[in-house]
């Protein structure tokens, strides 16, 4: 249960006083609930030159560990300071792991069962799913075993954050399923409301354009092609403005390269690069790799026109897109047509990307998570294969319940039906949860009223409906009578440790009737099956479905030689 203002962690390989896109896209999490009177902490690893414990109210934890769980690095550190480092994350209500693919999450893993906090998993990109020979200096078949068992740790956490719809990371999310998904894109301040410093002023700029590139001294930033843009240009009324501090991989190139429409600026100042944001007129993104760069939202605040190379989540954003090696064509592009491209900028961050929206995001998840806090959260799985037509239905029924947390999963495959039920129980992540196909429906208040109860299975009465229309009481449920006459339905609000228990459906029974079985097999392994004595549910009885085309005479005689020598 959570404290009126709780305690927020999030967990981030690079912090302040290194200014990069997580140190920033953490400050401005954290601001909102500073304001709050909320306790904001950030484990990270340690820094060089770090000497305070704290930036802009934001706690700092150094945990001395390096490295990812892959086979050609590893996680750098004692087995002491893992395990501090574990028994640390236990002391907190709610976690933001930022990134994949670092020891911050990884080292985690194992024991994010144990750990009660409630964890918001920021991927940040999953670049180790790029199909290239190296990622950052690591073979990519390195990656493959670590991502067949990332949607696992997926479903472990009560919300995963995806910063653009436009990127290979939401493809997998959605191809695997994953659920609590939030699309929660990134923020900047407003550099156009800013008062600052005259960058053009400060530097003596007399050129008519300025464009700029803001980013690390590392090789995938792509220096070299912003470099050689610059040597290209026809032009003599642009300047080119390269502002770089961190990373060493390229600095001695760019500092010997001399060029007179060429301006390397090093300086610790975060209001002369803002100003230089405001001042700009084009910003160059020459990254070979990115996820959502921070310098994109900022170039969209300040209205630079954007030109950018096909990296990251660059489709949101107005621009020109180009590869490297034509980044200077894209360049006459967007001059030619620059106070619209500007415009477009500027419109698109105020329409999606200024703080006010951000904040509420979060504030909406947060808020949604603290909710849950105290209730138990139920996995409701919707066999939706060849129900294109009522499906719809049976997801709003489950999307209109009274009881908020819930976890929806949708199997839609071909594979028989008793399959298709293990499928959607290896997927779920509830304590509670509830098979619903999908051309039936639930009433609004079941999830609510079958929790009360707190018994391992509850079943209420229901009723059938369009082709037929009939109130049906469930029950009795003692081994006689169920070995007789199947007298539960498949909507049951069941708890995770009776299935675990029993074990799934079985796949004799793919064609129906898959659930009498089971109900069989619970009952010889002592759990008892209560009656919600209320119609909540409703079964839909039509002539596609799939009891019609059912012989139910043959299923009665498999199951009752299945089970006929273990009558109670």
């Amino acid at each position: 249960m959570f404290s009126e203002k709780p305690k927020v962690l999030f967990t981030c390989q690079l912090f302040f006083p290194f200014y990069g896109g997580p140190s920033n896209h953490i400050r401005f999490l954290a601001q909102p609930l500073l304001d709050k009177g909320y306790e904001v902490g950030v484990a990270t690893g340690k820094y060089p030159g770090r000497i305070q414990n704290e930036y802009y109210g934001i706690k700092v934890y150094e945990f001395d560990l390096d490295g990812v769980d892959i086979k050609h690095c590893g996680i750098k550190g004692t087995k002491e300071e893992k395990q501090r480092y574990v028994e640390f994350l236990k002391t907190w209500d709610i976690i933001f792991f930022y990134a994949a693919q670092w020891w911050g999450i990884d080292v985690a893993v194992p024991y994010l069962d144990e750990i009660s906090a409630k964890k918001i998993f920021w991927p940040c990109g999953m670049s180790g799913l790029q199909t290239s020979t190296e990622n950052f200096g690591v073979p990519f078949t390195e990656f493959i075993e670590y991502y067949e068992k990332m949607p696992t740790i997926l479903r472990k956490m009560d919300c995963v954050a995806s910063g653009s719809r436009n990127h290979h990371e939401w493809d997998f999310l959605q191809k695997h399923n994953i659920p609590n998904v939030e699309y929660l894109p990134l923020t900047s301040e407003d550099i156009t409301a800013m008062k600052l410093p005259d960058f053009r002023a400060f530097y003596g700029v007399k050129k008519k354009y300025i464009v700029l590139n803001v980013s690390s001294h590392f090789n995938q930033k792509g220096h070299e092609w912003f470099r050689q843009v610059c040597l290209r240009c026809k032009r003599d009324d642009v300047l080119f403005v390269q502002i770089a501090k961190e990373g060493n991989e390229c600095a001695k190139d760019c500092s010997e390269f001399l060029h007179p429409n060429y301006l390397l600026s090093i300086f610790d100042d975060r209001e002369m690069t803002l100003a230089a944001y405001k001042a700009a007129d084009i910003f160059m993104l020459t990254s070979s790799w990115e996820y959502a760069p921070t310098v994109l939202y900022e170039a969209a605040s300040a209205g630079c026109a954007i030109l950018t190379t096909k990296v990251g989540n660059y489709r949101d954003f107005p621009g020109v897109y180009k590869e490297q090696k034509y980044l200077g064509e894209g360049l006459e592009e967007i001059i030619n047509n620059l106070d619209w491209w500007k415009l477009a900028s500027r419109t698109k961050w105020e329409q999606e990307y200024k703080p006010e929206l951000f904040w509420k995001r979060y504030d909406r998840v947060i808020n949604a998570i603290r909710l849950k806090s105290d209730s138990p959260k139920v996995s409701v799985i919707v066999l939706a294969h060849n129900q294109e037509k009522y499906v719809g239905e049976a997801i709003q029924s489950v999307l209109s319940q009274t009881y908020q947390n819930i976890e929806l999963i949708v199997v839609d495959n071909g594979i028989g039906v008793a399959e298709a039920r293990n499928e959607g129980f290896s997927r779920m992540t509830g304590e509670y949860y509830m098979f619903l196909d999908g051309d039936d429906k639930l009433i609004p208040t079941y999830i609510e009223k079958a929790l009360k109860f707190d018994k391992d299975i509850v079943v209420c009465d229901y009723e059938l409906f369009q082709d037929k229309n009939t109130k049906v009481q469930v029950g009795p449920f003692d081994y006689d009578t169920m070995f007789k006459e199947n007298r539960a339905h498949i909507s049951a609000l069941v708890k995770r440790k009776v299935f675990d228990k029993v074990g799934g459906f079985c796949s004799e029974f793919n064609q129906g009737h898959e659930d009498w079985d089971w109900w069989l097999r619970a009952l010889k392994a002592g759990f008892k099956i209560e009656r919600l004595p209320e119609i909540l549910f409703l079964y839909r009885k039509h002539g596609e479905s799939r009891s019609s085309g059912m012989d139910h005479e043959y299923a009665r005689i498999q199951i009752q030689n299945k089970h006929s020598n273990s009558i109670l």
